[in-house]
């Protein structure tokens, strides 16, 4: 039976089940004019309301962004019941639904006579026509600034083409030769990195065929998971705001979507996808963090830097030829130190609106917005949130002084464009508490949580940078805490509960967790609120009790992880009684991965669980062809990466046991892995695998992994000194002493290829070649950082530190004096990023005065770094229950205080 809501929908999704499947130019060129016509009205009343693209359009509908795509450009027949959803939600009156119902059974009408329905099971791939596309609707692309004497312009100013164009254009050139390929622009806040990726695909535009997909609903990574499969030749992948689908590139899910990335790049029979993205440099940095991600795999060598600001000859270009555009003219003549962009895109006026020209209600809520994303709330801030949160942003005088509708006028006024660009914080759709000085219990509202339920707001990303800028010394208050408790979405609260913690709001933290955990029963998010417990009743079995009870028991590595945790936290009872219900749903617990099956085996070992371990083994040895090598999946040998200890552990593990079926399986296994290991996995991983292999016997796959390795240390690239020391340390540690000498000569030969600001890398390279003896390399390497002295950046303080001890120790006490001097004066005259390196490097140093070390460990908490504000600063029994936004101790709190 199917149900008529289910039918309803499917129907939505992919049209009359009677339909004729057609190509991409056939589909577009059947389309009736009717449906055009209709698509037209749509887009244009949308464009007119306060919805800012199609995906936020699709959440408010419950639709789908392929749904409202194909209506606005009258690509196929949407049923009457789903069109109408979508005009409603443009808060259309009756007037203007009927002429759209009228509209829409001509199209209808068309629609049959022309008998051009897509076929459900021969849908093209996801996305549009590349010439249907509007880059301010479609594409996130920043609408201009308006003028006086702008009647008649086009949307968009004209371009001028940069350096970065140029080389833009030439992997755009390479996907009109038919070859897969991606490029990401990587820039400060309205540089003009996504204007710069819609110019780059005029080639694609004159070549027609090509079709571009922006997923976004119901969340820009969820849409990309679910549809990345169905993608097709000739498709722009557009993945503006790249870290959105990415993440942080530290979690399996990060993971799994840069794999699959590189899996579609990879896919001939997909070919030619062009994917484009932007970043933040913040973003990329945190993304490619680690050498062995796969989202740094991923971005490195496709990414485009993208300047803040034009230069002076540049600018002298734009003047002699005016481009006959006013915009422009008064973005000439009006920007600040060449940042024609983001005056085009109105940042100034942005910042100005902020601090001098709205009430204080409406600056209270721009700061809201400002600090949930500095604390990690993403970029859909719910009405309840802001309305809450703004009371605790304003002085008791000016929330005496509140009318009865300080809300929406205060949200008339953030909404308000600036010289037409979008306001401070605006309304994506229609989806009270006053401040406290004291904290209290706060439940999380579990509906009204999904993007199409209620208001939702946006913050301009331009004031998102200089919130991040000019906030970054504040603390949210308690109400703000309390609001996003209440009304924050459900995957908010354990990153806002991060936040809190990192900034000594223990209370804020685990109110925050404990609501995450009601709301997904996860072992790492139980795990954290167990452990803060914990720290701060030691003797309250409750909390960790509590968790026993509602942990999800689902992942092995999770379960492993709870249970790891509470052991070596000495939680006796806590592990006991949680070993023992993992004993009696053994047989339920998802092994997944070799990793995460070998960690539960261990927990359950070291906690005194025996039987339940022998159970766990004997699911193990039953199912160990069908174990991933690793938690990140993905259908090629990217996901496939041996995690070597682990699978040492379970080889031991079922030998001893007597299982040797399931023994010599696993050993055929691992070496068969050696064809896909990939050596960036980390400097210890070659010598662990290849001493396994030696030890188990099997030879042949030890020479294979050797001659791989020699081959890949022959063709490494050389610009990262953390990479390179990383394969030099893998090639030593494994005994493989001529390919490790072989390296070390091309370094010496190639030591300007090296990256001199690239510290950390340079202190490993340092190290490994000290302990290797290979001393002429070595004195190459000093005396080339010794020569780029004055070219290296001072954001590292300890990287800076390793370096200058290394020139020390090979006597060159000249170039080492100088880095220690610029390094001391920049701490002192500047305000570092890292206030702990700096301390540590103060008092290595014994350099500072008292004042200065007292103000970097001043910052701390704010920075999100309390933990070493307790330690540097000697006051961690003072702040056991954690402190308040203004720096006091917090007062004592319980677990009870969490649900009373």
């Amino acid at each position: 039976m199917v149900f008529p809501h289910v039918a309803g929908y499917f129907r939505e999704i992919f049209g009359s089940s009677s339909a004729v499947a057609s190509s991409p130019s056939a589909r577009a060129s059947a389309r009736p004019e009717a449906a055009r016509n209709l698509g037209n009205l749509v887009r244009e009343k949308r464009r007119r309301s306060p919805i800012r693209t199609q995906a936020e359009l699709a959440a408010v509908a419950h639709s789908t962004d392929s749904v409202v795509s194909d209506l606005m450009n009258g690509a196929r027949p949407i049923p009457w019941e789903t069109v109408e959803r979508i005009v409603r939600a443009l808060d259309a009156d009756s007037v203007w639904i009927a002429e759209v119902r009228e509209m829409w059974q001509t199209a209808d009408l068309a629609w049959r006579s022309a008998d051009v329905h897509v076929a459900t099971g021969e849908r093209v791939g996801p996305g549009q026509l590349l010439d249907e596309v509007d880059p301010i609707d479609d594409l996130e692309v920043h609408l201009p600034i308006t003028v006086d004497q702008g009647r008649g312009l086009p949307p968009l100013p004209p371009y001028f083409s940069r350096g970065h164009d140029t080389r833009l254009a030439v992997l755009v050139e390479r996907a009109v030769a038919g070859k897969s390929t991606m490029a990401v622009l990587v820039g400060e806040s309205s540089t003009g990195k996504t204007r710069a990726l819609w110019e780059s695909l005029t080639p694609l535009r004159t070549a027609g065929e090509w079709r571009l997909w922006h997923p976004q609903y119901p969340t820009r990574r969820q849409a990309l998971v679910d549809e990345l499969n169905r993608v097709g030749p000739q498709t722009v992948l557009w993945l503006n705001e790249t870290q959105k689908y990415l993440g942080d590139g530290t979690g399996a899910g990060d993971e799994q979507v840069a794999a699959a990335l590189r899996n579609l790049l990879a896919d001939s029979s997909r070919t030619p996808v062009l994917i484009l993205g932007t970043l933040w440099r913040r973003h990329y940095d945190a993304l490619c963090r680690d050498p062995a991600s796969q989202s740094r795999k991923l971005l490195e060598d496709r990414v485009i830097e993208v300047p803040s600001t034009f230069t002076d000859a540049e600018l002298a270009s734009m003047r002699q030829t005016r481009m006959g555009d006013p915009r422009l003219v008064m973005a000439l003549d009006r920007a600040e130190d060449g940042q024609v962009t983001q005056y085009l895109a109105g940042g100034p006026e942005l910042v100005d609106r902020y601090r001098l020209q709205v009430s204080p209600a409406a600056k209270a809520i721009i700061e809201v917005a400002m600090d949930a994303s500095r604390m990690g709330y993403g970029d859909m801030l719910p009405h309840a949130l802001l309305e809450s949160g703004a009371l605790a942003y304003m002085t008791s005088l000016d929330r005496d002084r509140l009318a009865e509708n300080w809300f929406e006028s205060a949200l008339a006024q953030t909404s308000e464009p600036c010289k037409g660009a979008r306001g401070p914080v605006t309304r994506i759709h229609s989806l009270s508490a006053h401040p406290r000085s004291t904290r209290r219990s706060v439940s999380p509202v579990r509906d009204g949580f999904s993007a199409g339920e209620g208001p939702l707001y946006r913050l301009a990303d331009y004031l998102d940078q200089y919130g991040r800028m000019h906030r970054a010394d504040l603390i949210p208050p308690i109400g703000f805490w309390e609001a996003v408790a209440r009304h924050g979405h459900p995957d908010s609260l354990t990153g806002l509960g991060a936040a809190a913690h990192a900034r000594g709001l223990y209370c804020d933290a685990a109110q925050l967790w404990k609501n995450a955990a009601l709301l997904n029963h996860d072992p790492g998010r139980i795990g954290q609120l167990v452990a803060l417990l914990h720290k701060v009743h030691p003797d309250d079995d409750r909390p960790s009790m509590w968790a026993v009870e509602n942990v999800a028991l689902g992942s092995s590595a999770g379960v492993a992880y709870l249970l790891d945790l509470w052991r070596t936290a000495e939680m006796t009872t806590a592990t006991t009684a949680l070993a023992s219900r993992i004993a009696s749903h053994i047989g339920d617990i998802e092994l997944g991965s070799v990793s995460g099956a070998a960690d539960l085996w261990k927990a359950l070992t070291e906690a005194g669980a025996v039987n339940a371990a022998a159970a766990l083994l004997t699911r193990i040895a039953a199912r160990i062809d069908a174990l991933a090598f690793s938690d990140i999946s993905g259908p090629t040998a990217l996901g496939r990466q041996l995690e070597v200890p682990d699978a040492t552990y379970l080889l031991a593990a079922l030998k001893e046991a007597g299982m040797d079926t399931a023994a010599t399986q696993l050993r055929f296994r691992i070496a068969s892995s050696v064809n896909d290991f990939d050596f960036r996995h980390g400097p210890t991983s070659v010598r662990d695998l290849l001493h396994l292999l030696r030890e188990e016997g099997m030879d042949p796959a030890a020479t294979t992994l050797v001659d791989r390795v020699t081959r890949y240390a022959e063709g490494v690239a050389l610009d990262s000194p953390l990479h390179v020391g990383a394969v030099l340390d893998s090639l030593c540690d494994a005994g493989l002493d001529t390919a490790a000498a072989a390296l070390a000569t091309r370094i010496a030969s190639r030591i300007d290829d090296l990256d001199c600001n690239d510290l950390w890398g340079i202190a490993l390279l340092y190290a490994r070649l000290k302990k290797a003896g290979m001393d002429t390399v070595l004195t190459a390497l000093v005396a080339w950082v010794a020569s780029h002295i004055y070219d290296i950046a001072l954001d590292n303080p300890l990287g800076l530190f390793s370096v200058q001890k290394a020139l020390r120790q090979m006597g060159m006490d000249t170039a080492a004096n100088c880095l220690s001097t610029r390094l001391i004066r920049h701490i002192e005259d500047d305000v570092p990023k890292d206030l702990v390196g700096a301390v540590i490097v103060l008092d290595a140093f014994g350099a500072a005065e008292a004042d200065v070390r007292a103000g970097l460990i001043h910052r701390m908490p704010a920075a999100g770094e309390f933990k070493s504000f307790v330690k540097y600063s000697g006051q961690r029994e003072r702040f056991r229950f954690g402190r308040d936004p203004n720096g006091q101790p917090a007062a004592a709190w319980t677990w009870d205080d969490l649900f009373n």
